[in-house]
């Protein structure tokens, strides 16, 4: 969720450094989870079938359909923000 709300709406880029911009919602939408209940793990992060490439070219910078892209990371920061919430919150989810 935090990643998500970090994502707003504007049809104007977002600044350098900070998390992108949507116009239509597409990232912030596509971002999902999967448990993986034999390794005990789970995965969070834009679903490449919605998004593509353009996560990772927002998270680490780099080129999407023709255009460079300055890094505007969200998964990182929001993972930060959220890491000490985490145990409890996923405890007893993956048996």
């Amino acid at each position: 969720m935090q990643a998500r709300h970090s994502i707003r709406k504007s049809n104007k880029p977002s600044t350098k450094g900070t998390p992108p911009h949507t116009r239509k919602g597409r990232l912030r939408n596509a971002i999902k989870y999967a448990v993986t209940e034999g390794k005990q793990s789970v995965v969070i992060g834009p679903d490449y079938d919605v998004a593509a490439d353009s996560g990772s070219a927002h998270e680490f910078g780099g080129r999407f359909r023709r255009e460079n892209y300055d890094r505007r990371p969200f998964m990182g920061p929001a993972l930060e923000n959220v890491k000490d919430r985490l145990p409890p919150l996923w405890a007893g989810s993956v048996k």
